[in-house]
């Protein structure tokens, strides 16, 4: 009888080691691919893993300390949904920014001094705003020119 108890333990336990891999797989595919919406209005969303920070100036529900959650890009407007404590299932007060250009050109890596805020080898990219504000945006992901574009792009004026 003991002979089947410990078979079954070790069964457990090696099930549970497999939905922690592939738990940890998909976690990385996530934060490493940016996924397109469409909204009911056509304009293109895309959605990343990121954080956002102040460095300057004045943006309403942004803080000088790094946020992280899903950063959503949509024409103009820059919307970040915080994790609170860490945890994807448990979403934050949501932050939308209007934007007024991105610096490609100033990008920088996060290396080592960044680590107690981003992982290091995220893409830090300066941000202003409307407001006259900068923020940084720290990406995950290398695929982002959709994101940018998306962002970039402007609707269209209502005649």
């Amino acid at each position: 009888m003991s002979d089947s108890v410990f078979l079954v333990l070790v069964v457990l336990v090696f099930l549970g080691l497999a939905a922690l891999w592939v738990a940890a797989l998909v976690h990385r595919h996530r934060s490493a691919h940016p996924r397109v919406r469409r909204g009911a209005d056509g304009v293109e969303r895309w959605v990343v893993d990121g954080g956002l920070r102040l460095v300057g100036g004045d943006a309403p529900g942004v803080s000088r300390r790094w946020r992280h959650g899903r950063v959503v890009a949509e024409p103009g407007v820059l919307t970040l949904r915080p994790y609170l404590m860490g945890l994807k299932i448990v979403p934050g007060t949501r932050v939308s920014v209007a934007v007024q250009g991105v610096d490609l050109t100033a990008e920088v890596e996060a290396g080592l001094k960044d680590m107690a805020g981003v992982r290091p080898g995220s893409r830090i990219i300066p941000v202003a705003t409307t407001t006259g504000a900068t923020l940084q945006l720290a990406l995950l992901s290398s695929r982002t020119d959709g994101f940018f574009a998306a962002l970039a792009a402007r609707p269209a004026p209502a005649a």
